[in-house]
């Protein structure tokens, strides 16, 4: 992925099947809620869930959204490489929302594997879980590795002519 071009083109203003999903996500959180976004890329998700009223810890693995996020938004941004759960120890190390969006579909089915053991770790009994992923995925699989580590959807958003599935999920617990 070219980073900087990535940043030069992409959208700065969350809207359609994305933004519906992120205020549903939202619904029903205290406002003092955890959030831990993976793969903030250029920010935008984080600063529409921020002018909500909702902290958001922003993490990414590449160095050059960090660098970007750091410079547009003057936020602190770390880096987080989730396959090896190296979440910084001066964080939270659960949260009661968990955002991953355009993240997962990065990765092969066995990678899913451990990193929603990880993220199953890191989410508060209770707590929600909200991912996009490519349509090419099983969503039966999915669903099936998400029940092994004790998280449900509730939802899954496919709209017809979109490469995405929006799924909404939650932690057994609480």
């Amino acid at each position: 992925m070219n980073i900087p071009v990535y940043i030069q083109h992409a959208p700065t203003v969350l809207d359609g099947t994305a933004k519906v999903w992120i205020d549903d996500f939202l619904a029903g959180l205290p406002k003092e809620a955890t959030i831990l976004e993976i793969g903030s890329g250029t920010g935008r998700d984080a600063e529409y869930i921020e002018r909500k009223g909702y902290p958001v810890i922003r993490t990414d693995i590449h160095q050059e959204f960090v660098d970007h996020q750091r410079t547009a938004y003057e936020k602190q941004v770390y880096i987080y490489d989730v396959t090896k759960d190296s979440l910084p120890p001066n964080l939270p190390q659960t949260y009661d929302a968990i955002l991953a969006r355009s993240v997962l579909n990065h990765f092969t089915l066995e990678d899913l594997k451990k990193i929603f053991m990880t993220l199953a770790a890191r989410l508060n009994p209770g707590g929600k879980l909200a991912f996009n992923i490519t349509k090419e995925f099983d969503l039966n699989e999915i669903a099936s590795i998400l029940k092994n580590n004790q998280i449900q959807i509730y939802e899954t958003r496919a709209v017809e002519g979109e490469q995405w599935a929006y799924l909404l999920c939650g932690k057994k617990g609480k």
